[in-house]
């Protein structure tokens, strides 16, 4: 018997992985060999716009920690 799976789902749970991989300083270029891409730059293209994100959010928060009550 073989599971159905969504593929969508599938797509999901890699995306999710290889976001978490990123965001813990993972090896691009492995993470690049794990999904099968055929260069470190699509992987980088992809997923590195996430730390990027993570970046400015805790610009935010720090900025956010600055402000002082009335």
């Amino acid at each position: 018997m073989k599971a159905q799976v969504d593929g969508a789902y599938l797509h999901l749970l890699r995306d999710s992985y290889a976001t978490q991989f990123t965001k813990d300083d993972g090896d691009t270029l492995i993470l690049s060999r794990q999904l099968g891409h055929k260069t470190e730059s699509m992987t980088k293209d992809r997923y590195i716009r996430y730390k990027t994100r993570d970046i400015r959010e805790e610009l935010r928060r720090i900025e956010r920690g600055r402000e002082f009550p009335p």
